[in-house]
Order: structure tokens, then sequence, then C-alpha cells
């Protein structure tokens, strides 16, 4: 009960008021109970029945205490466990009484026999009914759930680049995490956080393919014996989340060149159900660690180890002959398991996997799994912790004393298998202090946050500081507490657990001093690590929409002047060999710092091939490309970005067949909510002069020059050249000249935020000359697309220009308009043609110079796609139309949608024969009739079926013009 001194709330034990007896031992007429009055109504067999009735029930609560505390009396601390212990009090206390009483009545040896057990019983009834724990014992709920819930779901852990960041000590953090589809074992937020891991530098599979994740130095091989340390010792939330470690199993198994190896659970459990927990740290409560496991169907493939069930079996490595499952004691405290998975794989803690004639230490890769708690004496639980169910438990002595102080965890870390990856699950975080390890439902408050890294000490000491004490408030919680007190309460009014104030502290330390004892280099400070956060509020699914007019014809030389592996980014080059035989291409690649990379490869026949650039060349780096074919491909580069971690889309250019002197660019914006830069590569060994001229809107010019250094790439912010405005003096359209004459290659990227709600970006090449003529073959005033012509007047004479609108009902409009020289015009279409969700909204268009003045066109589109994707994307206009087209790009995946989108600006019919390559060599061909003067636009998933990475070519009876619009939710 609790009583108030002085505005403090005082606890003692013994949770229930006892009513007053007179001196015969019966009840006063104020305090009989109920049951007491019906009793004395009732018969004798009535009487003795309800009588018996409570003393059965206290047992049956003792023999649920025996059983499910077991070996385990820390689960004494169990809600269920504690109800019990009230109503089997009596009974123990009973009990103690009477050897008491047996003791005193018999001689000394008898006293003597029974002084032990007296103790114990006497103890056991203090746990039994004062066994409330720290929070309570405190007199008061810590913390406040309810704002503890609240700083959980405002959470934004921050992001940093330490000075002395070298990439061994990064943290990993993903945010938002999605709730999990019911019965499907991928977890997009585990898949999320291995992408991002990979951006990182750090590649979960090993593997040359081009997939999510995967990288040359990879940790998990196809044959690899995977063990997962989950957190399997407590139940609600003090486990690790079993939806967490379905997803990673799912993870392994979608190893991108086959998984034919092993993944195994593994865990001390220290008692209890092992993997078999009623009530569990999940979506759905009753889904097990054991249902996960279950859930594949294949015990060869995944299975679980309990390592509980051989603790007391001290036992002989492999190699000595003794092939039983047990731990091996190497004093110190320090043991280890080896035991047998569920396919019959000899498996070592320490050595690896036993081949009956020696050790495969490679083959076995420990990922450490723990969940995020507060801890009664650690402070936290995390990584380190976690690693506390690897050894006996039985065969340790101190543990926690020995843990804190001399870096236990970091004797066993340095003996056994060091955990290749650590991920720690914060989707729901125990706050409570002092409480834990145990997690009740009760107590938790959901995190939605997932962490990893190599680091196990780096990553504790972020997720302690960033995550935990943010949300608890508590300092022991903070690593960096500057109190150390051992006081009773400590200075911020919580009890004392027996350990110093910032125990969390000093476990930190003693383990980072012993694992570097042992030749491990971890550290305690952020200036040694970098940090990246990623929000799947807006990382998760990356939507957008790309477009690119096609090219006229193949050619033996690609250029691209962009180019980034940065975080955030995902770059690819995509090759289409329409010849009948196999072409040899290569590809150098060009850094800002004038580094330059090659690879080559072979394109067979009739195909399309895709690179993916950040596996090739490793993140962190801006790029220019060259690609060089023996006999003429097509090139594009795709590129998918969560720009600045807010803005996600992508977008997509054709390549240049060759450098040159000038580069026009009709549209761009330093408006807010848009970035722009100009992207220049050079190729050359010699350096270029560059001169930069923007024609903005206002009709005023400025001028900005550089020098671009032999065989690199450099880029420009505009913003930072021309400042900010939303007014028409910062829109503009550039120029961009080598005045030196070094041929050069220029691209147009942009980032924006649309309206102020429709993210996205856009890039287009630059055309190497002004046109009397420009077409368009896609564009739409529908509901949910902004479409906009832009015209740039590089001239000093003022430009007549006209629009044809050839519309999808085969009706034509047109439109005038003056450009003034050496400026810019914007044109809305939708505010001339209206708008309408009907083909005669959708349209191509021919921009033409009526007065003979060369212009420039480009065509941005800005969109929220099928009402969900938002995005934007760009062309430049082609100066003709021409008879074939080519893309080298396309797909019908899921989450892809391609379009082909064919003007005919003739004034008769038009046949188009489509040919789709596929990466498998296959050729499906296709064939369109184009009425005169109209546009055409073709579904290429209805033509071809999901799943299919295509390029096409397009021949014509007569001059067309095609562009290759795509939109897409890309899952990251």
């Amino acid at each position: 009960m609790h009583e108030r001194q002085g505005g403090k709330i005082t606890y003692r034990a013994g949770g229930h008021s006892a009513a007053p007896r007179s001196r015969d031992g019966s009840a006063p007429p104020a305090f009989r109970t109920r049951c007491d009055m019906d009793m004395e109504r009732e018969g004798g067999w009535g009487k003795r029945l309800r009588a018996c009735l409570y003393p059965g029930f206290s047992f049956l609560c003792l023999l649920w205490l025996a059983l499910r505390s077991g070996r385990k009396p820390s689960r004494l601390r169990y809600p269920c466990q504690q109800a019990a212990a009230v109503h089997a009090s009596w009974i123990i206390a009973a009990a103690g009484a009477g050897m008491v009483r047996w003791a005193y009545k018999g001689k000394g040896g008898r006293r003597r026999f029974i002084a032990v057990p007296a103790l114990v019983l006497v103890a056991s009834l203090c746990v039994a009914v004062g066994g409330q724990s720290g929070v309570e014992a405190v007199g008061r709920e810590v913390p406040d759930l309810e704002e503890a819930g609240m700083r959980a779901a405002s959470l934004s852990p921050p992001a940093w680049t330490g000075e002395l960041s070298d990439g061994s000590h990064d943290v990993f953090a993903v945010t938002n995490v999605p709730v999990p589809a019911a019965g499907n074992p991928v977890h997009a937020g585990v898949d999320a956080l291995i992408r991002f891991l990979d951006e990182g530098g750090v590649s979960f599979y090993r593997s040359a393919a081009d997939y999510p994740g995967a990288g040359p130095e990879g940790i998990i091989s196809t044959d690899d014996v995977v063990l997962i340390k989950v957190n399997a010792a407590w139940d609600q939330r003090g486990m690790t989340n079993t939806d967490v470690v379905r997803g990673l199993i799912s993870a392994v198994l979608r190893h991108p060149d086959g998984f034919t190896g092993e993944v195994v659970l593994v865990e001390n459990c220290e008692g209890g159900p092992d993997y078999n927990q009623v009530h569990n740290n999940a979506e759905d409560a009753r889904q097990s660690f054991q249902a996960v496991v279950d859930s594949f169907g294949d015990p060869a493939r995944v299975s679980a180890s309990s390592w509980w069930s051989f603790t007391d079996e001290a036992v002989y490595e492999f190699d000595s002959g003794d092939m039983r499952q047990g731990y091996v004691l190497l004093g110190n405290n320090v043991s280890y398991p080896k035991f047998v998975t569920g396919r019959g794989t000899c498996v070592s803690l320490r050595n690896g996997v036993w081949t009956g004639s020696g050790y495969d230490k490679g083959r076995v890769k420990l990922i450490n799994v723990p969940v995020l708690k507060s801890h009664n004496a650690t402070g936290v639980t995390a990584a380190l912790k976690n690693f506390m169910g690897v050894p006996s438990i039985h065969k340790t002595v101190n543990v926690h004393h020995d843990l804190i102080y001399q870096g236990f965890m970091g004797r066993m870390m340095n003996e056994v298998i060091f955990p290749d990856l650590n991920i720690i699950d914060a989707i729901w975080v125990s706050p409570a202090h002092p409480d834990g390890p145990a997690g009740p439902y009760s107590k938790a408050v959901r995190a939605n946050v997932l962490l990893a890294g190599k680091d196990p000490v780096a990553l504790d000491w972020y997720a302690g500081k960033h995550v935990l004490y943010p949300i608890s408030g508590y300092g022991r919680h903070d690593p960096d507490t500057p109190y150390g007190e051992g006081t009773n309460p400590y200075h911020d009014g919580t009890r004392n657990t027996g350990y110093p104030y910032n125990a969390f502290r000093v476990m930190l330390e003693s383990t980072a001093s012993v694992l570097r004892q042992g030749g491990r280099d971890v550290t305690l400070d952020p200036a040694r690590m970098t940090v990246r956060v990623r929000d799947l509020n807006v990382g998760l699914r990356w939507s957008g929409g790309h477009c690119v007019t096609g090219v006229d014809s193949p050619g033996t030389e690609w250029h691209f002047a962009e180019g980034t592996t940065r975080e955030g980014f995902e770059e690819w080059l995509c090759l289409q060999n329409p010849q009948g035989h196999a072409v040899r291409a290569g590809i150098d690649f060009m850094t800002g710092e004038g580094e330059v990379t090659t690879h080559s490869l072979e394109l067979a026949p009739h195909s399309r091939s895709t690179l993916h650039v950040n596996h090739l060349l490793g993140p962190g780096k801006d790029v220019s490309a060259s690609v060089r074919a023996e006999v003429p491909i097509v090139c594009e580069r795709p590129m998918y970005f969560l720009y600045n971690g807010a803005w996600s889309g992508g977008h997509c250019v054709s390549g240049v067949k060759a450098p040159g002197a000038e580069w026009y660019f009709a549209e761009g914006t330093a408006r807010g909510g848009f970035d722009t830069y100009i992207c220049i590569q050079n190729p050359q060994q010699q350096d270029a002069e560059v001169r930069i001229t923007y024609m903005k809107g206002d009709g005023e010019n400025s001028q900005q020059g550089l020098t671009v250094k032999g065989e690199s790439r450099c880029t420009v912010n505009v913003a930072s050249f021309l400042g900010r405005g939303d007014d028409v003096a910062h829109d503009f359209s550039a120029r961009v000249e080598s005045t030196n004459g070094v041929p050069i290659v220029c691209e147009r990227p942009m980032y924006f935020l649309y309206n102020g709600a429709w993210t996205g970006g856009h890039c287009v090449s630059g055309v190497q000359a002004p046109g009397a003529e420009w077409y368009f073959a896609e564009g739409t005033a529908r509901g949910g697309f902004d479409t906009y012509i832009c015209i740039q007047n590089p001239q000093q004479q003022d430009a007549e220009v006209r629009i044809t609108y050839m519309k999808g009902d085969g009706e034509n409009s047109q439109q005038g308009l003056t450009v003034k020289g050496e400026s810019r015009c914007t044109v809305s279409v939708a505010s001339f043609l209206g708008r309408g969700d009907d083909v005669a909204h959708d349209f191509s268009a021919r921009v033409e110079s009526t007065n003979g003045v060369p212009i420039v066109c480009e065509r941005p589109m800005y969109f929220l796609y099928n009402g969900a994707w938002s995005g934007g994307h760009c062309v430049s206009g082609v100066a003709s139309p021409g008879m074939e087209w080519h893309f080298a790009e396309g797909t019908t995946r899921e989450g892809f949608e391609e379009w082909l989108c064919l003007q005919n600006p003739q004034g008769h019919a038009v046949r188009a024969d489509l040919a789709f390559m596929t990466g498998e060599g296959e050729v499906i061909p296709c064939e369109m009739e184009l009425p005169a003067r109209s546009r055409v636009t073709l579904n290429v998933n209805r033509v071809l079926g999901p799943g299919k990475d295509v390029s096409v070519s397009v021949r014509a009876s007569s001059p067309i013009v095609c562009e290759r619009p795509m939109y897409f939710e890309l899952r990251m």
C-alpha cells in the first residue's frame, strides 16, 4: 500500500489491508463478508465445498508459479505471475509457519535443519506479496506512457557525417517503418533497411547481381549458415519483434543468386517456453518465433536451435570426437554453444561449420537482432546486452557486475564469431525505468524504428542516446549523462537499482576496451560515426515518372554528363543492341576529381542489358559516362532518387552521340521549391573553359564562367549564382559554350516540390543548335497533369511562334505568340486547350518560328499519375520527324507503367512497326496504324504483359516522332 508523507508517496510491502478480527478470530459484523454470511445459511456440505474452493485455487496458483517460472525466478515479475503470487502467498506463509513451529518443538538439529528452508519461504513471501516492479516501488507511474508515446510518434533521430568517419562505425536508421501486411513474409521496413545499408556501402548479399542490397563484398553468400540471434528470453514487448525476424529470414532466402544455405534462429532463452511464447511482440500476438520458423515449411532451410535445452551440458569441440550438443567452457565466465541445425549441420559458434575433417568459419554469418528497451541494471538493452543470450546462463556468476565493469560481453565477442551485422528492433520500445528486461504490453510505446550497424558499441551508443532516451526522458538511458552517483534515490528521484546512474556508459566503455584488446575497432566517439537516417513515410516508395524522345539511329558513341551514386540515388545504364550479333561495349566513368574507371561488357544480339552503376562504382560518386561500342547500339541512363531525403522521383535521358562546343536549354528556374543544376562533362584530355549565359524571363541576361578539367565533370548549382526568387526574373533559359573550343557534353537536372505538393525531378540533354521547328509526341491537358512548353529565343531579334496541337481525337488547334530576343517564354497548355479527361485533351505538338528566327523548345510536365504517383518529366523537342526511333529502356515490372506516344505530323496515315527486345534476346513484334496529323498512345504493359524489361525499335512508312513516358512506384 502507499502512504503520503509530506507530499511524498512511500510504498510499504504488502498490497492488502487485513480486516480487524475479534478475540475469538471471527470477523466483527462490519467486516463479515458476503461469503461468510452465505456459508452460515448453507448446510454442512455446502460449507465444506465453499471452504475448499479458494484453497484449491491458491494451490493451482502456486503450481502455476512453479511451472511457469521454473529455473528463471525473474519471471516472477510478469503481471500474471504476480497475480498468482498474491493468491498463493498465504500457502507459502502457512508452510513457513508450520516449519518454524515444527522446528521449535524439536531439538537443536531440527532447528538448524529448518533454518535455510524457512528463510527461503520468507523470501518467497516477500517476492510474492511485495514483488511489484520498480516503477510501482517508487510510488508513481514512470514514465508517463501517453507522453512517451507522443515522443515516440514524433521521434526524428539526427543524422550527421563525422569528421573522422571512415565508414567502419556507420549507423543506419529507418523511421516510420510501415506495419507489415498480414500473411506476407516480406517486411517493407527490413527491405528498406537492407537497401539503405547498401547505399551506405554495407551490402547485405555477397553478389555481383544488379539487385538491391547486393555487392561483391556483401555479408551473406548463397551457401552460408545464417544465425539470427534474437532476444527470446522474455515475452510481450520484451522480446525481438517476430515480424522483423520473419522479414529478415525472407530477405535472406531471396538472395539474388539463389540461397542454398540455411537460416537458424539461435538464443539461450534462459528457460521458459523457448520459442513458443504465448504473448509475442508482433502485429499478431500469436505469432511466436516457432510459428515464424514453421511458416517457411522446411526445417532443413529454416530452423531454430534453443541453446537452453543443453545449457547444463559441458562438452568438447567436434574435432575432439564429441558430437554432443552443449557448451564448451573457456573459463572466466565465457562459454559458447556447439549445436546441430535442422539440416543436420554441426556448428561451433567459435569455429564455424564442422565438415567432418575441419572447420569452415567463413560459412557462418551471425546477425544480432535485439529489441531496444530499458534494463534495471545496465540501463539499456541493445546489441551488446543481447549477447548475454550466448553463454550458458548456468555457467556464469555475477554476470551484471562482470558485464558492466569488466566487459563480459566483449570477452564473449572476442572468443566467438563476431556479429557480421547488428539490427536493433525499435518497432516497440519499453522505456520504463527501472523496469526491464521485461517489457509488458502495457508499458511499451510504438516507435517504428529499425537501426543497423557493424560496430555494436557505436550502434548502442546511438540507440540509447537518440532513440530510447528521447522517448523515456530518463538520464540513465543517455550514455553521455554526467551523473554517476549511487545514491538512493538517484538525483532525479528514481530508485537506485544497485548500480551507478551511468551504468550504461560504464558498460559501453568497459566492453569497448575489451573489444579493442581483442583487435576490434569500436568507438563511442560521434566524430568517428556517420549516421544515416531515412524516413520511410517519404522514402519507402519512390514514385514519379520520366520520359525520353527516341534516338533516330543507333551509334557507336554515347555520352552522359550527369550521374551519381550518392545516398538516395540509384543510377542505371540501359544498353540496346539492335544488331543480329553480339557487340562488345566499353564504358568510361569520369568523376569530378578526374578519376576514370573503365568497365566493359558483351551485349547479346537483339537484346537489352542493364547495369547498376551504384554496384559498379560504390557509393558517394558523382560521375559522367562515355560509352563506346564496336558497332552501333543505343544507350539511356535512368536514375531513381530520394532527393535530400524528401523528394522522390526519377528521370531518364538518352545519351548524345558526340560532344559539342555549344548546348542550349529552354527550361530552368531558381524559384522556391525548385533546385536546378547544369552538369558539364569534358571527355577530352584538355581543360575546357566554359561560359554559361542565363536568359531570364524578364529579358535580362547573366553570365557565369568556369573551368572543367579534362576527363572529368562539373556540376553548377544555378541558384547559388542567380539567387532565389518567385518571379519571372528567376525563370531562365541557358546557353553553355566552350570558349576555347574543347567539345563538352551538358545536361540539366531539376528537382522540385511542385506547387507545394508534387515531388520529383526531370533531366534533359541540351540541344547543340537552335532550329526553326520542334516536335513533341507527348502532352496532355487531362486532370492531374500540368503541361508546359518552354521556348528560348537566343537571338537578338524577336521570334514569332506558332504552336500546332495535334490531338488524340484527330482535331488540330493553333496558338500564336511572340518571344522577345535573348529571353524565354512559358506556355501553360491547359490555359489554351482547357481541361478534360478524354483523348481530345491528349496532344502532340509542333512549335515553329514563322519568321525564321531559330529557337529552342522543351516540354516539362508535372503530374499526379492515377491520383497516386507524383512527379514530373521533361524532354527537348526534336528538330524533325524520322523514319525510325530507338529506346534502350523500358519495363513492365510491378510498379511500372510504360507507354509509347507516336505523333504523325503527315497529311496521310502512317504504318509503324515495333520490335520489343527483352533481356533474354526475345523479339516481340507489334504493328500500328497512325491517322493523319494525330497522336496515338500505346500501353506497353497491355501489349507485353507483366515482368518484362524491354528495349524497342520503331520503324515507320513515313517520318513520325516517338516518345516513351514511364510512370512508377519503385519499392525501396
